[in-house]
């Protein structure tokens, strides 16, 4: 998981970034509002574990990538 850092997106390995958002949707539906999850990718190394508000940014960072890549 990265946490404001750019995501190192491996295409010849058939990463899909919409997966991911699939799958940050499926947990931030599972978990509740206390759950803490660990950002191993972090460009600040004091914020390792972030809440679901972390999750959502990250979906949001994918969203307007993907919005970028196809205009």
């Amino acid at each position: 998981m990265f946490n404001k850092r750019f995501h190192f997106i491996d295409r010849p390995l058939s990463t899909n970034i919409q997966s991911w958002n699939n799958v940050l949707n499926k947990a931030i539906a599972k978990f509740d509002k206390g759950t803490l999850f660990i950002f191993g990718y972090t460009a600040n190394p004091a914020k390792v574990t972030r809440g679901k508000k972390g999750l959502k940014a990250v979906q949001n960072f994918h969203e307007k990538l993907l919005l970028f890549v196809k205009n």
